[in-house]
C-alpha cells in the first residue's frame, strides 16, 4: 500500500464521525465533506436530475442554448439586481435568461432550452433562498400556456421516474423511500383561492401563495404534483400573456411539488404595444427594454416557456432542511467562498 495524498493537518470533522457537524462547518469545507457518502448522494441524484431533464428535452426536439449572464438591464423588474462595473459601464448579473430564450425563439429556434445559474439579490437568509440559483428553462413557438404546461408536467414526471429507477442506492444513503408521482393535475388560480378560504386559510383573490398555501394545496388536491394556472395578471411578470376576454387574468402558471412552488411559466406577450403598457403599468422604465421591445417588432411568433429551479427539487426529492444542502456551492447573503 502506497500513500499518495498525505494529511498535513488536523481536519476539523471526518466524513464517517456519527454527528454531522454544522452546515456552515461542512460548507466551508465542502471537498471534506463531499467524502460523505450522504452529501455525494444528493449529487448523485441531482446530476441524474439535470440529465435526464436534457434527455426529455432532446427527445422532443429542442435545442441547447446558452443564454448570458452579464446583462445591460433588468430582465424582470421585481428582484433586485447584482450590479457591476463593466469597463467603465453600468451592468448587472442576469436574474433571468427570460429575454435571450425569447430572442433565441424569434430568431426562428422554434424549441430552445437551458441550464443556466441565475442571480437574485434579495437579502434572504432563510432555508429556501440563496443568491445563485441554477434553472432549467425552455421556450417554445407556437406554442399555448396549455401545450406548455403539458410539457412541464411531463418533462418534471420524466426526471423523477428517473431517479426512482436509477438512483435508489443514493436514496438509501439518504434514508428515504422515493417514489415518483404517476400524473400531475392541473387546478386554476381562482378555484384554488376558494378551496383555500373554505379550508380556514386566509387569502383574498389576487394575492399570490404563500409557502404554507402551498404545502395546504397539495393536502386539498390529495396530489403531490398540482400545476396552477390563470393567474391574476398583476401578480406575475409583465411578460405573461393576458386573456383577452379577461385582462385581469393571465396565462401564467406554477407546478407545485410536495408543497413547494418548483417550476413557473407563462405564455408570452409577442406584441411589442402590449409589453409597453405592462411595462409602464408596473412602474418600470420604457428605455431599459428598447432593444428587448424592439425584436418583437420585426415579426414574434406566439410563445410560451417555463423554467424548473433545480436547486429546490432536489431538496424536495432528498428530504433536505436547507437549499443550501442541494448546491455544491451555494452563494447567500453571508457566503461567497469556497
Amino acid at each position: 500500500m502506497e500513500v499518495v495524498g498525505k494529511i498535513y493537518a488536523q481536519p476539523p470533522f471526518y466524513p464517517v464521525q456519527k454527528d454531522a457537524p454544522n452546515l456552515n462547518v461542512r460548507l466551508d469545507n465542502r471537498s471534506l465533506d463531499l467524502r460523505n457518502e450522504r452529501t455525494r448522494a444528493v449529487f448523485n441524484i441531482r446530476a441524474s436530475m439535470e440529465s435526464a431533464f436534457r434527455e426529455a428535452l432532446l427527445a422532443l426536439n429542442f435545442t441547447e442554448i446558452n443564454p448570458a449572464c452579464i446583462v445591460g438591464s433588468s430582465t424582470e423588474g421585481g428582484a433586485q439586481l447584482f450590479k457591476l462595473d463593466y469597463f467603465d459601464k453600468p451592468a448587472f448579473l442576469a436574474q433571468s435568461p427570460q429575454f435571450y430564450k425569447q430572442l433565441a425563439v424569434i430568431g426562428g429556434m422554434e424549441r430552445v432550452f437551458m441550464t443556466t445559474p441565475v442571480f437574485r439579490a434579495e437579502k434572504h437568509e432563510g432555508p429556501f433562498h440563496i443568491n445563485e440559483i441554477h434553472q432549467m428553462d425552455i421556450e417554445w413557438a407556437f406554442a399555448s400556456d396549455d401545450d406548455a404546461i403539458r410539457v412541464l408536467g411531463e418533462v418534471v414526471l420524466y426526471m423523477l421516474k428517473q431517479i426512482e429507477k436509477n438512483n435508489q442506492q443514493d436514496f438509501k444513503k439518504l434514508d428515504i423511500e422515493f417514489k415518483a408521482p404517476k400524473e400531475f393535475i392541473v387546478k386554476h388560480y381562482s378555484d384554488l383561492v376558494e378551496a383555500l378560504q373554505a379550508n380556514g386559510e386566509k387569502i383574498k383573490f389576487g394575492e399570490d401563495f404563500s409557502r404554507e398555501h402551498e404545502t395546504k394545496i397539495c393536502e386539498i388536491t390529495k396530489h403531490d404534483a398540482v400545476i396552477v394556472k390563470d393567474y391574476p395578471t398583476a401578480v406575475r411578470a409583465f411578460y405573461s400573456m393576458p386573456y383577452e376576454d379577461n385582462p385581469k387574468l393571465c396565462k401564467a402558471y406554477d407546478f407545485i411539488y410536495k408543497g413547494l412552488e418548483i417550476a413557473s411559466g407563462a405564455q408570452r406577450v409577442h406584441i411589442p404595444e402590449l409589453l409597453e403598457k405592462q411595462i409602464q403599468e408596473r412602474g418600470m422604465e420604457l428605455h431599459g427594454f428598447k432593444s428587448y421591445i424592439d425584436a418583437f417588432r420585426y415579426g414574434a411568433p406566439p410563445h410560451s416557456g417555463w423554467s424548473i429551479g433545480l436547486d429546490r427539487l432536489t431538496m424536495i426529492v432528498c428530504e433536505l432542511d436547507n437549499i443550501r444542502d442541494a448546491v455544491m456551492f451555494p452563494r447567500d447573503k453571508q457566503r461567497v467562498a469556497p
